[in-house]
């Protein structure tokens, strides 16, 4: 008899799990908008950031968007979610899932086990209050799925020391990091207006200067490196959750 139930189960089990996968989307790039709430070129956008920060440090994020989550709890599916991908490369589990129900005005940040010192619950938590709700609520899902993106790169170029080309904010609103930047931002605007108002022609010179070149943003798909799938890491369930 037990012979029999653990042949039973043993048949069983492969199905189920092929069914719990079947049912999860597969990735388009390091952004999969299936919930279709963000613009083509915000997508084109915020894939360009995560290919450079994948090619900067290794660290693999991806920003997901669904309609509904058809009534499972959303860390629940990040975690179907974030296993079925493999986010972050395998032994270094170096990955980092947004994921966003819209209907359900649900979103979660789950974080691979590599970055969770990193990025704590806690923080995590921050950016989705202060950062992803606020913009979501006014509709401006791209915007906020971009802002909380560069928050986290920031953070993790802070802690990990490395720099993206272009930059990106490196605290959330408030912060102690976003004050000095604002302190820095206003010394160098005073010198430069000093030293415009006692040399007038560098005004100019800079002016006449800047006016070519055009913007390379338009160029290279995700930054000249393509999206060809996740490098096989796990998630340690660390992140955070929470409605808007």
């Amino acid at each position: 008899m037990k012979r029999s139930l653990l042949i039973l189960v043993l048949f069983f089990l492969p199905t189920s799990l092929k069914a719990e996968a079947k049912d999860l989307p597969k990735p388009t790039s390091f952004v999969s908008d299936f919930a279709q709430v963000m613009a083509p070129e915000e997508v084109r956008q915020l894939s360009i950031l995560l290919s450079r920060l994948e090619q900067a440090s290794g660290i693999e994020m991806t920003v997901v968007t669904i309609p509904s989550l058809a009534g499972e709890d959303i860390e629940g599916y990040a975690v179907r979610l974030f296993k079925s991908w493999g986010i972050g490369k395998k032994g270094k589990d170096n990955g980092m899932l947004i994921l966003a129900a819209i209907q359900d005005h649900a979103a979660r940040i789950e974080v691979g086990y590599g970055l969770e010192s990193v990025i704590n619950d806690a923080y995590a938590g921050r950016v989705l209050r202060e950062v992803l709700f606020p913009n979501f609520r006014n509709g401006n899902y791209g915007k906020g799925l971009m802002e909380g993106s560069q928050v986290l790169i920031g953070r993790l170029g802070e802690q990990l020391k490395f720099s993206l080309e272009g930059g990106t904010p490196h605290a959330l609103p408030g912060g102690q990091s976003s004050w000095l930047a604002i302190l820095v931002k206003i010394i160098i605007f005073v010198v430069l207006l000093i030293l415009f108002i006692q040399n007038p022609f560098l005004f100019f010179l800079l002016l006449s200067g800047g006016r070519g070149g055009g913007d390379d943003r338009g160029s290279g798909g995700f930054g000249g490196g393509g999206f060809g799938g996740f490098g096989g890491g796990m998630s340690g369930g660390g992140g955070a959750s929470g409605r808007w």
